[in-house]
């Protein structure tokens, strides 16, 4: 699993390790913290949400997941639209040719 940095967003996946890890106590909550980049505060705030509401605690909502699709599929239409672009670009000069 690669680690969020302090600048990333942890995912769902990452906080319900953290939360493992810290609920195992196999290691000092300070300790995971650090190597995690979060706070001791975040950290207590995740098992706090995931001893309330499970592992759904950190799943993404549905307007969350709906607003990624469509920064996706933004994205994607883009690209197409440059390669459509690039490939005109390139029939018409080699057509000359």
């Amino acid at each position: 699993m690669e680690k969020a940095t302090p600048t990333q967003k942890p995912s769902p996946e990452q906080k319900y390790i953290v939360v493992l890890q810290v609920l195992q106590k196999e290691k000092l909550s300070a300790a995971i913290c650090s190597d995690e980049h979060i706070s001791p505060t975040t950290a207590l705030k995740w098992v706090e949400q995931f001893l309330t509401n499970g592992r759904q605690a950190f799943e993404s909502s549905s307007a969350e997941k709906q607003d990624n699709r469509d920064a996706e599929l933004f994205y994607l239409r883009n690209e197409v639209t440059c390669h459509c672009a690039m490939n005109d670009a390139l029939k018409r000069k080699f057509s000359m040719a």
